[in-house]
């Protein structure tokens, strides 16, 4: 099964609820262009301006010592997804911390959601495939769409605003994890392995 490290003993609060509603109901944060080629428009940079849109919507003092766009982690071959701090020239940095891995498997499910309404049964189909990934070296072997609407115009506009509904929830509650005090209250007992990790980056 994929590893995606989240805090599963924190439960969501009410303004991260709150942030989720509202990225659900808004338009897509942009609108791809007529595909070309078959790869995705949306990645860690469509992330990084929803993540930037939810931190200036935040009161000042929720700002405070808070990182405006996820930190990537190069190194990381697996989906990673965790809220975290960083020392650097004497101050503290919270931030959320992203992998590669990561938008290859978002992109993959919205990809796979929005097929799902062209051909229908690819979504279960492609969420089996995805369980009998491991993530370690990425995740090379996923079901490919193969129906001649899969990457048509409609398809992608779906699935970019699949992908911006999922990314916007991801990064409302990473991000609310470290305003309402959560981070710093759990982080010892919830993640004592992943400062090792994040400090390869």
């Amino acid at each position: 099964m994929l590893k995606m490290t989240v805090v599963t003993s924190l439960k969501v609060p009410i303004l991260a609820i709150f942030a989720i509603l509202s990225a659900f109901y808004a338009p897509a944060a942009e609108s791809p262009p007529a595909p070309t080629s078959k790869k995705y428009e949306s990645g860690y940079d469509t992330m990084a301006r929803i993540a930037a849109d939810l931190y200036r919507a935040l009161p000042s003092e929720n700002r405070r010592g808070l990182v405006a766009t996820p930190v990537l982690l190069q190194n990381v071959q697996t989906p990673y997804l965790e809220p975290g701090e960083s020392s650097r020239n004497g101050t503290n940095s919270r931030a959320v911390y992203v992998s590669a891995a990561l938008f290859e498997m978002l992109n993959y499910v919205a990809h796979a959601k929005a097929v799902d309404q062209v051909d229908h049964g690819f979504f279960a189909k492609a969420v089996n495939s995805l369980a009998c990934e491991n993530g370690d070296k990425g995740l090379p072997d996923l079901y490919p769409p193969t129906h001649p609407k899969a990457w048509a115009f409609n398809t992608m506009n779906w699935q970019l605003s699949n992908f911006n509904q999922m990314a916007a929830g991801l990064a409302a509650i990473e991000m609310a994890h470290h305003y309402l005090g959560h981070y710093q209250k759990y982080a010892v007992r919830a993640m004592p392995w992943t400062a090792a990790l994040r400090r390869r980056v």
